[in-house]
């Protein structure tokens, strides 16, 4: 995997991710529900969820109002996904 997916974590979609991470399995609604309390809007919301999916860092099973995403522990980019989201978690937790 390239170095530079694995750097590209950040903003929307490291939170997005991060979120999944910690939740297992998530709906979008879920996400509109976390994040548009932060004033980002569905179109940046859906765009980081696609940026994830083409990473490979994320995946969605289902269609419709039953869609979910989980973390891609299947794919080499998600698995590196895994650790660096678990080492953010980490700092996250030691930092409060």
């Amino acid at each position: 995997m390239e170095e530079s997916m694995l750097n590209s974590l950040f903003g929307l979609e490291h939170d997005i991710a991060l979120f999944i991470f910690k939740e297992k399995v998530v709906k979008f609604s879920n996400l509109k529900d976390k994040f548009l309390l932060d004033k980002i809007t569905v179109y940046k919301i859906r765009t980081a969820i696609n940026n994830l999916q083409s990473k490979k860092i994320i995946e969605k099973s289902g269609n419709g109002k039953g869609t979910v995403y989980m973390i891609n522990r299947n794919d080499i980019a998600g698995k590196h996904a895994y650790m660096q989201l678990l080492k953010s978690l980490e700092i996250d937790l030691k930092n409060n």
